[in-house]
């Protein structure tokens, strides 16, 4: 029996009273059978019932309307079954409750709770803020309808949802930056939201988009009434114009203030959206990526030395388990990387911040793009130089080796081509197997072996690992096939790169030839 039974069980004693003293018996057989199906749940039968109802009582309007009002209730209520509900039947069922709430047997929380379950299912469905305040609209308009029900999980995942959304048509560049303003401004009055991330967030992406806006003056006043716009606030300062704002803040620039130096790295930079919306309590450089590209990093003071015009790449990377633990020693072993090198891109730093509650990685580093990266160049089969590919890439290798750090992430994704050389990036290299289905096929099979078994502890050389990586790489790169066994050699045609990749390729740690060996042999390859 489902949670409906005792509603269904009173809509069929209430209609089976109603049809009984109207209605002649023979008349009322087919309808009896189909209220016998309806008391058994059978909700298949509730369309045919309505259309027995009409058959029987299409003389007496007046018993017509509430026995149809009762079967279209079972109708609805059969709905809460589905995986689908439009706003519109949501409110019908919505007046069939009013309708129902006065039958002394009809136990409204019971039906408000299912009402909210499918409403809460459908919130996390909606695809833009304009579905997901009207939702929020209608749960309000439960609440004030029966005050005795709270919706609060309803509220709570309204809360969960629009932040995402906000950000989604941020990125996406299809929302209205009025509505966007006006959704945000309505959602804060509810003092069950917790909005100060998003409201910064609305409030700073209306700076920049001033130009599209009704009138400036109503931003101003819709961004006090958020409680972002405060004294000595950077957005203070711009409120004359957007003119003003894109002369003075877009070209590249930093200023000193108490927290260190803030940089802007791309186009330009607004002080509190990295200060509020981060919200980190490291040592180290902040950096926020929005969808513009552009990218706002606070230097904490004495961490990271950049001056003047600055340009660099930020990724994001959530941390999660013992990746967590990991990290400081990571960090530590990043920081060895004391010069420069022409094969290895350039390494700012690397931190940490929490972002919903997430603990998240940035990495920083010269600025690369995706079409300059080995794996791009063999997609798209673009010319390049094998050779030279080996022999820049070992070269880097070895500098790590020789800094006392390995790489632990050597593939095709991680290798990029910029100004006609081969530069291998750095400082994700905990993060195994995270963005890339692929990058397995170039991990060594011992580090397969211990991502098969984390819990077996073994002896392992990340340097010799990252020799299988690269001879796995430099396989892919020639043959643009993934490494398999010592047969797949035979696909290499040159006798010198087929020695080096055996070398690298063997499946015993201890026989492959360190990079600084291998450096001595690629080093005058011709």
């Amino acid at each position: 029996m489902s949670r409906h039974t005792e509603l269904y069980s009173l809509i069929y004693q209430t209609l089976k009273k109603t049809i009984s003293s109207q209605i002649p018996r023979p008349k009322s057989a087919n309808l009896d059978i189909l209220l016998d199906k309806l008391y058994k749940n059978d909700p298949n039968s509730i369309l045919s019932l309505e259309e027995g109802i009409i058959n029987d009582l299409g003389n007496n309007l007046e018993l017509l309307n509430e026995a149809l009002t009762l079967s279209r209730c079972c109708y609805f209520l059969s709905l809460t079954e589905s995986e689908t509900r439009s706003l519109q039947e949501a409110e019908m069922m919505f007046d069939i409750i009013q309708i129902l709430e006065s039958r002394p047997d009809f136990i409204i929380e019971n039906t408000l709770s299912t009402l909210e379950s499918n409403i809460i299912r459908d919130i996390a469905k909606s695809e833009n803020l304009q579905q997901l305040t009207q939702w929020y609209k209608y749960l309000l308009k439960i609440e004030n309808t029966f005050p005795a029900y709270k919706v609060s999980h309803g509220i709570m995942t309204v809360e969960l949802k629009v932040f995402p959304l906000v950000l989604d048509q941020i990125e996406r560049g299809n929302c209205d930056i009025n509505d966007l303003l006006r959704i945000v401004y309505e959602l804060s009055k509810d003092p069950r939201f917790n909005l100060e991330n998003l409201k910064i967030i609305t409030v700073d992406h209306g700076l920049t988009r001033i130009g599209e806006l009704e009138t400036q003056e109503k931003y101003w006043e819709i961004s006090k009434t958020l409680g972002v716009i405060r004294e000595n606030n950077i957005v203070e300062s711009m409120k004359a114009s957007y003119d003003y704002y894109d002369r003075k803040y877009k070209a590249l620039s930093s200023e000193d203030d108490e927290n260190g130096t803030i940089f802007a790295l791309k186009k330009e930079v607004v002080r509190d959206k990295v200060r509020e919306f981060i919200n980190v309590k490291v040592n180290r450089a902040i950096a926020w990526k929005n969808a513009d590209e552009n990218v706002f990093v606070i230097k904490r003071s004495g961490t990271i030395n950049l001056k003047g015009r600055h340009e660099v790449s930020v990724f994001q990377y959530s941390i999660k388990g013992e990746e967590e633990v990991r990290f400081d020693a990571e960090e530590k072993r990043a920081e060895k990387i004391k010069t420069k090198h022409d094969n290895v891109l350039g390494f700012v730093g690397m931190f940490r911040c929490k972002l919903n509650n997430v603990e998240n990685l940035f990495v920083v580093t010269e600025p690369i793009g995706k079409k300059n990266s080995l794996n791009h160049i063999i997609k798209n089969k673009h010319d390049f130089d094998a050779k030279q590919l080996i022999r820049e890439t070992c070269a880097g290798l070895a500098y790590l080796e020789s800094s006392g750090v390995s790489h632990r992430k050597v593939n095709p994704y991680n290798i990029f081509f910029i100004d006609g050389v081969f530069r291998l990036s750095f400082g994700t290299s905990f993060l195994y197997i995270r963005e890339n289905t692929n990058e397995e096929k170039f991990l060594a099979p011992e580090i397969k072996d211990i991502l098969a078994n984390p819990h077996e502890k073994k002896p392992l050389s990340f340097v010799r690992a990252d020799i299988y990586s690269f001879g796995a790489t430099i396989f892919y790169a020639i043959t643009e096939k993934f490494y398999e066994n010592e047969m797949n050699l035979n696909d290499i045609k040159d006798n010198k790169v087929k020695m080096i990749l055996a070398s690298a390729l063997d499946k015993k740690p201890s026989a492959r030839l360190l990079f600084k060996e291998l450096y001595e042999i690629i080093r005058d390859m011709d």
